[in-house]
């Protein structure tokens, strides 16, 4: 790999002879969210081309992590632009009170068809990004597994040997979100927490990714999994293959429940997923290329990408509303009941 020159006074050791040593291997140096990170040093490139050998396999398994790490932070942002233009709750107020985040909820009207279960997400509310990432991760778990699945398989291939979808009961949670209802009624049950279990290639070890752990004060979406498992987890109530989720969500009986329409629209919106993926890939950046670009192209291409996702969510709402309207204005001539979210027209 190559090599940094550090301009500090500060000396380190030479991995393979052992004197002080200034230059760094780059392959491997860089901070991974906020695990440790054991640094390469070496004194010339002489003792680093020497040195690759016993370091190659550390060094690849660090490269696998950083994959895993950089799809990470994109998967969460694609998962709030999803959450910010599927938002099913109608919040028209915000209390910080005993340190918790309070969302009161307005008056619900009557459903006008089975597709109008969506809502503006209250951005004037929440000035603070945690707060914002928080609400868009408040009882959104499941969507995070289920509609974020695929895509996340995409992100991951080459770097997951194995991805699991787990329901766990979480613990120690930094900050807490309660849903206060019209009528002043407040949500206290405990629901289980979904995440996904990620086995990499190159023994660079086993991760959870959490796209939804906002809501508890955490925001960071990669962690090491046996710090993970000791520090939320209390108990996993259950593990299955990647897909798992989504497929019992998609094989569900319809009941034109109001969770039943709300599932109904996010599945239809989850296949707008594919599309914008290749949407910015095909106009912007290689997956591959993006998640290897040095950090501040990594961070500018990140925000076009999300802007893609976003534009191709906005585009099924609208495309939501415009239905909406029609089925109001003519109820006999565009009948709500047989529109099929997915089919919806590309543009």
């Amino acid at each position: 790999m190559s090599t940094t020159n550090l301009s500090s006074a500060t000396k380190n050791q030479c991995a393979h002879c052992g004197a002080s040593a200034l230059m760094k291997c780059t392959g491997c140096s860089s901070p991974l969210g906020e695990e440790a990170v054991v640094t390469i040093y070496y004194c010339d490139k002489k003792c680093q081309a020497e040195h690759w050998k016993p370091h190659k396999s550390a060094c690849k398994a660090y490269q696998t992590k950083k994959l895993l790490y950089r799809a990470g932070e994109a998967l969460q942002e694609i998962f709030y632009a999803f959450r910010q233009e599927m938002f099913n709750n109608k919040i028209v107020k915000v209390e910080h009170k005993d340190g918790k985040l309070y969302l009161v909820e307005g008056r619900y009207r009557d459903m006008r068809t089975n597709l109008d279960v969506l809502h503006e997400f209250p951005f004037e509310l929440l000035p603070s990004k945690e707060d914002r990432h928080a609400v868009l991760a408040h009882m959104a778990c499941q969507d995070a597994v289920a509609w974020m699945q695929e895509v996340t398989e995409i992100f991951l291939e080459g770097t997951a040997q194995k991805i699991e979808e787990l329901n766990v009961e979480s613990k120690n949670p930094k900050r807490e979100v309660l849903i206060v209802g019209p009528g002043g009624e407040q949500d206290h049950a405990h629901y289980v927490h979904s995440i996904f279990k990620i086995t990499l290639k190159n023994s660079g070890g086993v991760y959870c990714l959490d796209l939804s752990g906002a809501q508890f004060g955490y925001y960071n979406p990669v962690t090491p999994w046996s710090e993970y498992f000791v520090n939320r987890i209390s108990s996993v109530t259950s593990c299955h293959a990647s897909g798992t989720e989504k497929a019992m969500l998609a094989s569900r009986e319809q009941d034109n429940s109001l969770l039943d329409f709300v599932h109904r629209v996010l599945e239809g919106c989850s296949r707008r997923t594919l599309i914008a993926m290749e949407a910015w890939e095909s106009k912007f950046t290689a997956l591959s290329t993006f998640l290897r670009l040095p950090q501040g192209q990594f961070e500018k291409e990140k925000r076009i990408m999300c802007y893609v996702f976003r534009f191709h969510y906005f585009e099924f709402r609208e495309n939501i509303k415009e239905q909406v309207m029609k089925a109001v204005e003519n109820p006999g001539v565009h009948p709500v009941i047989s529109f099929i979210p997915g089919k919806l027209k590309v543009y």
